[in-house]
């Protein structure tokens, strides 16, 4: 008798069993109903699949268990009597639970499982069985990792923003109207006055009063002119501290009216340089009567130092190791300079040639001093270095000359540093007040001029505002990610798979690329590389946006990866202005913009293409560019494959 109400309840459960199925087999989630034993009755279409059957039967708990290896989501295992199922089979209803697995291929997926008791034998109370509801969470975990990654990231990109104005080793402050007020100061200029804060406070009210009248008249100066002016070598007087200088620059910032609304002011400390000045003066002084002294300590002088005896052919009877090095000669005691060969090697920063009477040196030994002389001097080996040279006579105690002291020293890299300088603060201030002014203005029409505008003005201003932020938002990452780079920063380098990389930024991009016929050539079976994510990302990005604004819209742009050697190759090839082969040799350089950009008159900084080159070489690749010769350019560039040890050569 009990084994027949016991067939008879079994038969109740697998007739409800296949009346469920008829409405669950094309469910969006993957639905199984199981047995008391673990055996798998049913499962729709969608659990065959996340379980990797599509084919064949389902197998039973146990089986599952043994291959599967179920873990938690932080890889630990999962016991038998933990398992979603067995609770459930227990008489437990589970609730959604997250479960990492192994797929028939060997991948991991992590499923989410609910499990509820089916039903109960009437007279035992034991379950008959299970319906458990699994879906395939595997994606939208690590879409949900990622997003958490790209929030740190953000976070440490404004905190570093904050940081860089505080810093920055000058001081910086900005005043506003009407009377010119220190809107916001960071700690070096608040300094200065040795100043709890100056924020709030006029240039009267911060600093001393003589020091505070001379930046008043500099300040009206600016504001007159609407040009910079400067303040040199002011000094400062703070109790109990010796006296120190600072030179102060007044720079006038105007609102789309042409209306100067702020005044940043820039000042940085001078105290070292003239201390060296005033320690120079002094031995240039006493130059004649420590001769022997100074031979001791002049060979370690950062400056190059000749002393030159005046003769019928004029006589070398000092040199330092810095003069020597410098004009790459030897041009030891006893050296005689020609001096028509030496005019030859001589030329004025303009290129042109001295004539024999005008060469420094003989202007020295006929009596006269020559200061700050700037030329440029051509070695033996065909280079070329920038000297700033001062020369002037020795003479005897009855006064007449008898030789000539010439100190120079290189200020090539100087130079270049402060051409860098004039260009970064110029692009700077170009690329930051356009998309600044479009933003306000179109703010500032939405807000008083709101009701009268038609839907059609409201949203060309909206994406001219959105345009210019994004513009703005690029802008900032080029210079954190200079920034980033100067600072020396290592990128965490991790495997990442190029395809589903690129296809991932492409997707992302998408709006920036809707314009323009993107090609994607990337194959899915292309080996992993060492890179760091966030740098490949804006490695990537700064490409795809220079083909995009270097062509027009309705051309080609091709993503092409490809293995070579021991290196994955990723290339980026548009069908726009191109370049020359003696342009790409130089593109990747800070600030450089080829002829076709100044041409059109491209916005740009001229930064990306470097911070590719600092980021690419900084995980161990290389990068390069190149025209091609159908027109447009490609730009290239290898990391190395993850799956080669560091003593592969991929061969």
């Amino acid at each position: 008798m009990e084994r027949s109400v016991a067939s008879s309840t079994s038969a109740d459960f697998r007739t409800v069993v296949e009346g469920l199925f008829g409405a669950l087999e094309h469910a969006a989630d993957g639905v199984l109903i199981v047995d008391a034993g673990g055996r798998v009755l049913r499962a729709n279409a969608t659990a065959r699949r996340i379980l990797g059957c599509e084919t064949g039967e389902v197998r039973t708990l146990a089986q599952n268990y043994e291959e599967q290896e179920p873990r938690r989501p932080d890889g630990t295992p999962l016991a038998w009597d933990e398992l979603p199922l067995v609770r459930c089979l227990h008489g437990e209803t589970v609730p959604a639970t997250d479960v990492s697995v192994r797929r028939p291929d060997g991948s991991r997926a992590i499923i989410t499982i609910s499990a509820t008791p089916l039903a109960r034998d009437p007279d035992s109370g034991q379950v008959l069985g299970g319906l458990v509801i699994i879906r395939d969470v595997t994606q939208q975990r690590e879409e949900e990792r990622r997003n958490l990654e790209l929030l740190a990231s953000l976070e440490r990109q404004r905190l570093l923003l904050e940081a860089t104005f505080e810093d920055v080793p000058v001081g910086i402050a900005v005043l506003v109207p009407p009377d010119w007020r220190h809107e916001m100061a960071n700690a070096v200029y608040t300094g200065i006055p040795a100043a709890a804060t100056v924020s709030g406070a006029t240039l009267a009210e911060a600093f001393p009063p003589p020091l505070a009248a001379r930046l008043g008249r500099t300040l009206r100066r600016a504001l007159e002119s609407g040009k910079p002016a400067r303040l040199s070598d002011a000094k400062v007087e703070r109790p109990g501290a010796e006296p120190c200088f600072w030179t102060f620059t007044f720079r006038p910032c105007h609102d789309s009216a042409g209306r100067t609304d702020r005044v940043l002011v820039v000042a940085w400390e001078t105290t070292q340089q003239i201390r060296a000045r005033q320690r120079l003066a002094e031995t240039a002084h006493s130059i004649e009567v420590a001769r022997r002294h100074l031979e001791g300590i002049v060979d370690n002088l950062p400056e190059g130092v000749l002393i030159i005896q005046r003769a019928e052919t004029p006589v070398v009877v000092l040199s330092n190791r810095t003069a020597r090095d410098l004009m790459g000669m030897e041009i030891g005691p006893g050296y005689r300079p020609p001096l028509r060969q030496l005019a030859a090697r001589l030329r004025y920063p303009n290129g042109r040639r001295y004539r024999l009477r005008d060469l420094p040196v003989v202007r020295a030994l006929q009596g006269e001093q020559v200061l700050g002389a700037e030329l440029l001097f051509i070695r033996p080996d065909g280079s070329q270095v920038q000297v700033l040279m001062n020369q002037g006579p020795i003479r005897d105690r009855h006064g007449n000359v008898t030789g000539a002291l010439v100190v120079f020293q290189d200020v090539t890299r100087l130079k270049e540093v402060e051409r860098l300088k004039d260009d970064f603060i110029s692009m700077v201030s170009h690329e930051l007040r356009t998309p600044t002014t479009t933003i306000q203005a179109g703010a500032l029409t939405l807000l008083r001029r709101d009701r009268h505008l038609k839907p059609a003005e409201k949203q060309q201003l909206l994406r001219d505002i959105a345009d210019e932020a994004t513009r703005l938002h690029l802008l900032v990452e080029d210079l954190l990610g200079m920034a980033s780079v100067e600072a020396g920063l290592q990128p965490h380098v991790e495997p990442v798979v190029p395809h589903r990389f690129v296809n991932q930024l492409v997707l992302e991009m998408r709006n920036r690329l809707v314009r323009h016929l993107l090609t994607v050539e990337v194959p899915p079976d292309l080996p992993a590389v060492d890179a760091d994510p966030v740098a490949l990302a804006q490695v990537l990005r700064n490409l795809l946006d220079n083909a995009v604004k270097y062509s027009r819209p309705g051309t080609r742009i091709i993503i092409d990866g490809r293995a070579v050697d021991g290196y994955v190759q990723i290339s980026v090839l548009d069908e726009g202005l191109g370049l020359t082969a003696e342009e790409a040799q130089q593109v990747f350089a800070p600030f450089y913009r080829t002829e076709g950009a100044r041409r059109e008159a491209l916005a740009g900084a001229g930064l990306g293409l470097t911070i590719c080159r600092r980021l690419v070489e900084a995980m161990g690749g290389r990068i390069w560019a190149e025209p091609r010769p159908a027109g447009g350019a490609a730009f290239h560039f290898t990391l190395r494959r993850a799956d080669l040890d560091d003593t592969d050569d991929g061969l």
